[in-house]
């Protein structure tokens, strides 16, 4: 089952093989350097059956004969009318005395009928200008047959013709017949003589070379994953040898990373040295063998890459850091019109050709279009500032996710309501994407859809009112963090009508920085509501002397309704309040209610004591103390009942009528009797 390189088939045909070797060199060809002895081909490459039609694999042979040494690429030297590269004179007379006589019949005009039988012989073929015979096919639908028979990539098929055959015959333009009998070196052990090739002549045949490889091939790849399998096995360390054992080389180990790579192995078990390696075109060292080296090195000069386009790891939205195009990456030709610097594509796949890089749309490869971009011409593309830093609300519930590629991280739920600060943003394919100040400052690539965060609004107070600072502090701007540099100084008032919640906290707004829109607030901590405090050291009864209305003690507005009061009412007054530079007073009612009403300190007086018609002596009724009628305090000593006292002030408080003594009077204390207690 195992096959050695062609360089070791026929000693005889060892000019040939030298020159499957000395091919010319392009300018970016392969190089020591890019060569993976775990990874020869990628298995998409080497199974793609449909990555030649038979009409291709035509023209490839096509061009390709005469690019040996002294040839005209495209021409066969069907008559050998050449001077022979052997000697002998022309290549006529080199082939005559050679049993081999012209005209000679190159590949790419090679027909056979197919072997589908084993036994030893050559099947009927046109070779030395015969007609071709019925049932033949050529060398390029044989080559087609095979491919689409096994699932092997045509190209390979060529590759293995091109250097496991003497010549190669997929170049030489003037072969002999026997170059056909075992082309692809199939069942071809080296169990010969000094590890020669020892050919089964059951499988001798241009046709059943080319299909037995293409057979032996998926053999390989269909079984080596079994657990008897004795040969090459993928994904696992191998003990690859340098040369054939008799060589006594040696060998060293190999992982092997994909099935292809076994299966080329298995077809030809050796690796090329650092020699052969060094001298990549040419002949290493005694223990260099050519086989792999050559099939990876022609497969990358005739098709440009080894390498089939692989998933990113990350398939994401990058842009142009340049103006460039699409390329072929196999020729470097651009590719459809100019791409501008500043242009975003999402990219899916890559591929390595020559060490350049090169990434593919997402678009091309789903329609797996062999068009990529120079990596070089590529950058991610990057957050910016966002502006002015603040805090946002999520309007819908989402996920934190990667801008670039679109993945959504699900362990990062975020429900509608709540709220991060914002520090940077990103622009992919349309669409704004917002990263945390969290995010930002770990570097972590992830981040929110615009669409679903929202400013932080401003919303009304419920009960628009002034209220008291109860620290020195600044105003802030809560979605920002940043501070108004003017001081508000401790028990400063100030008429809020508008708060936010930002971050586990309540702002205020003042109803000028409403009025002008300005986004600043004072932390609420700071702010206390205006409390009443007791009227004096009593409450008491006070006249207007003015008409009046309660007013809000929120807002000092005026309430409507039954709430006006005419000059000379009279209140009992509980408590008072100070906004806004005012003193306001709180009736008894109100204040028993909880209303937060009151009326303006100046448009109250005292209730004064008026002089009595007639003032006189009078008697008391019962024991009693004087009061204070404006607040209904008792004061001094019981006076005895009949005790007679004189009066010549009184006053009328609430409609009750109080009289005050004449001491009282003329001390102006407010200390008087009831005049129903009185005789």
């Amino acid at each position: 089952m195992i096959k050695k390189t062609s360089s070791l088939i026929l000693v005889a045909c060892l000019f040939f093989s030298i020159f499957s070797t000395a091919l010319v060199r392009k300018s970016d060809a392969v190089i020591a350097s890019d060569w993976i002895a775990g990874n020869i081909i990628d298995d998409s490459i080497f199974v793609n059956k449909d990555s030649m039609s038979v009409s291709q694999i035509q023209t490839f042979l096509n061009n390709k004969v005469g690019t040996g040494t002294n040839g005209v690429q495209g021409q066969c030297d069907t008559d050998g009318i050449r001077t022979s590269e052997l000697g002998g004179g022309t290549r006529a007379q080199y082939g005559a005395s050679h049993n081999n006589p012209a005209p000679f019949t190159c590949l790419k005009d090679y027909y056979e009928v197919p072997k589908t039988t084993l036994g030893p012989g050559i099947p009927a073929n046109n070779y030395g200008g015969k007609a071709v015979p019925s049932g033949a096919k050529s060398a390029a639908q044989l080559i087609w047959d095979a491919a689409q028979q096994y699932d092997i990539s045509p190209k390979v098929l060529l590759v293995k013709l091109g250097t496991e055959s003497t010549g190669p015959l997929t170049s030489d333009d003037w072969p002999f017949l026997r170059q056909y009998t075992y082309a692809m070196g199939s069942h071809c052990p080296d169990s010969g003589p000094g590890g020669s090739a020892n050919c089964d002549s059951d499988y001798a045949g241009f046709s059943i070379q080319i299909s037995s490889a293409a057979s032996l091939l998926r053999y390989y790849l269909d079984n080596m994953d079994q657990a008897w399998w004795p040969y090459k096995k993928p994904y696992q360390v191998n003990s690859i040898y340098w040369n054939i054992v008799e060589s006594g080389c040696g060998a060293s180990n190999v992982l092997i990373g994909d099935k292809a790579t076994a299966a080329l192995y298995t077809y030809t078990p050796y690796q090329p040295n650092q020699a052969a390696l060094n001298n990549m075109y040419g002949s290493g060292d005694g223990c260099s063998a050519y086989g792999n080296r050559n099939f990876w090195r022609t497969f990358s000069d005739w098709f440009g890459t080894v390498r089939d386009y692989v998933s990113l790891v990350s398939p994401r939205f990058m842009v142009l850091g340049a103006d460039t195009y699409k390329k072929d990456p196999v020729t470097g030709d651009n590719i459809d019109g100019l791409l501008t610097k500043g242009t975003q594509l999402k990219f899916t796949s890559k591929l390595l050709v020559n060490g350049m890089w090169y990434l593919r749309t997402a678009y091309d490869s789903s329609y797996s279009l062999s068009k990529g971009i120079r990596y070089s011409d590529i950058v991610e593309i990057p957050y910016e500032a966002f502006d002015n830093p603040r805090f946002m609300k999520i309007t819908s519930y989402t996920h934190k996710r990667r801008p670039s590629s679109e993945e959504i991280d699900m362990n990062q739920p975020f429900d509608v309501g709540s709220q991060i600060k914002i520090s940077n943003k990103i622009l992919i394919n349309g669409q704004w994407y917002y990263r945390t100040e969290y995010d930002t400052i770990y570097n972590n690539d992830l981040a929110l859809p615009a669409s679903s965060l929202g400013e932080i609004q401003y919303e009304s107070f419920q009960e628009p009112r002034y209220m008291v600072i109860n620290g020195s502090t600044n105003k802030i701007n809560p979605v920002t963090g940043t501070s108004d540099t003017s001081l508000i100084t401790k028990d400063s008032q100030l008429f809020f009508n508008s708060k936010i919640y930002v971050k586990d906290r309540w702002y205020y707004r003042t109803d000028t920085d409403t009025s002008s829109n300005a986004q600043l607030g004072v932390d609420s901590s700071f702010v206390d509501d205006i409390q009443f405090i007791p009227y004096d050291a009593h409450p008491k009864w006070l006249q207007l002397k003015i008409d009046s209305k309660k007013v809000s003690t929120l807002t000092t507005i005026a309430i409507p309704g039954p709430n006006s009061f005419s000059n000379g009412s009279q209140l009992f007054i509980i408590d008072k309040i100070f906004i806004n530079g005012q003193w306001y007073y709180r009736t008894k009612y109100d204040a028993t209610y909880g209303n937060k009403a009151a009326i303006a300190s100046d448009n109250f007086e005292e209730i004064p004591f008026v002089p009595m018609e007639t003032p006189r002596p009078m008697r008391l009724r019962l024991n009693l103390q004087k009061v204070d009628p404006k607040t209904g305090e008792k004061v001094d000593g019981i006076l005895p009942k009949d005790m007679s006292i004189d009066f010549s002030t009184k006053i009328f408080i609430n409609g009750v009528l109080y009289l005050r003594t004449k001491y009282d009077t003329d001390n102006n204390f407010d200390t008087s009797i009831r005049f129903q207690d009185l005789y």
